[in-house]
């Protein structure tokens, strides 16, 4: 009877094994041209809508957002900020192109929203950090 036991676990165990790996690795890949990568995404999405976005500093300089919106880009990620150190003391810095990312994209009717890059090392910094995103949000929010 052990015996028994022991086969039918196994075949068991192979079965499982064998239907899990078929579930794991449905995917649908899609090419993105805007980094010119293959992303790969699970089937279960395939039916649902997609958003496509980007995240948008100083780094990315004066941005056209009316060619953004007829490319396809549904939304902005705007950094409004990032946390630096100088000498071992936080320093909290305004990306000096927020404001016009921000205006910009709403007047070509990209949805917006803001964020904060943040490289606290302490419960307080991160506690700066968040007030300053939330003030944000809720300037970005009046805008709307």
């Amino acid at each position: 009877m052990k015996k028994i036991i022991k086969i039918f676990s196994a075949i068991l165990a192979v079965i499982m094994v064998l239907s899990s790996t078929s579930v794991a690795f449905a995917y649908t890949q899609t090419y993105s041209k805007y980094d010119d990568k293959t992303y790969t995404h699970n089937t279960r999405f395939d039916a649902l809508p997609k958003v496509i976005g980007i995240d948008v500093s100083e780094h990315n300089k004066t941005i056209d957002f009316n060619k953004v919106k007829a490319d396809g880009i549904d939304f902005v990620y705007v950094r409004v900020g990032y946390t630096g150190y100088t000498k071992s003391k936080l320093s909290l810095n305004l990306d000096p192109y927020y404001q016009t990312n921000i205006a910009n994209a709403l007047a070509a009717g990209l949805q917006v929203g803001v964020y904060w890059y943040s490289q606290a090392v302490n419960e307080s910094e991160a506690s700066q950090i968040c007030f300053l995103t939330q003030l944000q949000a809720i300037m970005l929010h009046c805008l709307l």
